[in-house]
């Protein structure tokens, strides 16, 4: 497991938004109205790639992510240092229209995303995400009742210096 950087340049990017759409034809949904907003967002990114900015994913082995966001390190008035902001959270179409109970995979899928965008702040891999703090956009309730319900206990973890929800925003502050 992994979080990972899809690109356009290397097919890996293309290979989501293929995969993504058969999962929306299999569930009989058009690919076209599944998350439309995100995928403009997306799909400049992938076609003009940015330096301090990326699409990222969280994948199991070799199977197609699950799980999809845009982060981004920037300046940002009244923070002394770069953000790493994370938005456009995105679950699978297999996740988004299954029949059966997807809550534990859709938190699964959340937790480890949440970790790999924290090793992503500190990673030499991307130094240019390299970051104190990170804004992690909430996208749906079960987002906000999932990060609701950890704030308490992700404060209280070593390596944050405060954690603190702000309206549809999860404000982290690592530690020095």
């Amino acid at each position: 497991m992994a979080l990972i950087q899809l690109h356009g340049f290397d097919g890996s990017y293309q290979r989501l938004k293929d995969g993504w759409r058969q999962q929306c034809e299999q569930a009989g949904e058009p690919f076209e109205d599944f998350a439309r907003g995100t995928f403009l967002v997306l799909d400049e990114l992938a076609l003009k790639p940015e330096r301090r900015a990326g699409i990222f994913a969280f994948q199991h082995r070799d199977d197609l992510p699950e799980i999809v966001c845009q982060a981004n390190c920037s300046p940002l008035p009244g923070h002394p240092d770069p953000v790493l902001r994370i938005r456009m959270v995105t679950m699978s179409p297999a996740l988004d229209f299954a029949e059966d109970d997807t809550t534990s995979r859709y938190i699964d899928n959340l937790v480890e995303l949440f970790y790999g965008i924290v090793q992503l702040s500190q990673s030499d891999n991307w130094p240019e995400m390299s970051a104190k703090e990170i804004k992690f956009h909430l996208r749906s309730p079960e987002d906000y009742a999932f990060f609701r319900g950890a704030v308490g206990n992700l404060a209280a973890v070593s390596r944050f210096k405060s954690v603190v929800m702000k309206g549809a925003w999860l404000y982290i502050t690592k530690a020095t």
